[in-house]
């Protein structure tokens, strides 16, 4: 068997193996949101959180740049957080985190959308891979 792996591939699994954080995310690569939430502390409520394909995407970008294509992440971590995220202000989280509802406000490429003094639910949380911004 091991054979049949490439030595890049085998090489790449090892290295990250090695770190702890990468181990925990590849041990459940598909988090739905209920899921995320019941791993964070206070299930989630104050959790800045974003959809995966949000990044793939590209949409990390600051209000004013254009959307030419993603931005490298290298560059990201340099800009700080994400353009594109939920600020988690209530959940209702049922079977142990299995299934659920969360509620908050949408920041979307810097700019805060839903008004301060609201919030609206947050849709696709069992029909997208979550993560936290």
């Amino acid at each position: 068997m091991r054979a049949s792996l490439p030595l890049l591939t085998r090489a790449l699994l090892r290295s990250q193996l090695s770190t702890p954080a990468l181990l925990a995310s590849l041990s459940n690569p598909h988090a739905t949101l209920p899921q995320l939430l019941a791993s964070l502390p206070s299930s989630g409520v104050g959790a800045k959180i974003r959809q995966r394909r949000w990044a793939a995407k590209g949409l990390d970008v600051p209000a004013g740049q254009a959307l030419s294509g993603p931005i490298p992440r290298e560059e990201r971590a340099q800009a700080g957080e994400a353009g594109c995220y939920w600020l988690v202000t209530r959940t209702q989280l049922k079977q142990g985190g299995k299934h659920g509802k969360a509620w908050g406000r949408l920041v979307w490429r810097g700019k805060q959308v839903t008004p301060s003094d609201r919030e609206e639910q947050i849709r696709g949380g069992l029909k997208y891979v979550w993560e936290r911004a």
